[in-house]
């Protein structure tokens, strides 16, 4: 179910709405405290590429602590436990 839900949340970062994106954003930082979530969106490398561009280009300052939170999340939790 990981992989659907966040190919689904990755698939709204191209709307055109602002709240839309940030509220998949958010949702992909809360996923991604997760091990297996956070795996999920690492398979994505074109999806990770986007979530740094975002960063870079987004003008909502919650928006980007969402994002840098999921980053950072990725850091943390996309490796193997142990």
């Amino acid at each position: 179910m990981s992989a659907s839900v966040v190919a689904a949340l990755a698939a709204l970062l191209c709307s055109n709405r602002d709240d839309l994106v940030n509220d998949a954003i958010t949702l992909l930082a809360r996923l991604a405290e997760q091990h297996v979530d956070a795996e999920a969106v690492l398979s994505s490398s074109a999806l990770v590429m986007r979530l740094v561009d975002f960063l870079g280009a987004s003008a909502s300052r919650s928006a980007k602590d969402h994002c840098a939170a999921l980053l950072a999340s990725l850091c943390r939790h996309g490796k193997e436990p142990g």
